[in-house]
């Protein structure tokens, strides 16, 4: 099970993201990204923002996206299609058949 960064980290990406996800609580929230975690493929890919390689995790029938660090601590979750997993920068997502 990964954690997230902080507590506070958890509920400001939960406020931003939430709603769009279905969940009405942090505890939904956080099942929500451990599932995507379980069930989605990993890829690499570069944060040009973060300026880092991050870990995403990717779930195509639900179109979830749980995004790690290095460390395996959660950056953020959230819904996206999957163009913008494959757009990502230097993106190693490869979609299951």
């Amino acid at each position: 099970m990964a954690s997230w960064r902080t507590e506070a980290h958890l509920r400001d990406h939960f406020r931003d993201h939430g709603r769009e996800l279905g969940c009405s609580t942090i505890g939904e929230y956080d099942e929500s990204a451990q599932t995507t975690l379980d069930r989605g493929t990993y890829f690499e890919y570069f944060d040009d923002t973060a300026e880092e390689t991050r870990i995403g995790c990717y779930d195509r029938f639900s179109e979830r996206l749980t995004i790690l660090d290095t460390d395996d601590l959660i950056v953020s979750h959230f819904r996206c299609p999957e163009w913008y997993v494959s757009g990502l920068l230097y993106s190693t997502y490869d979609p299951p058949r």
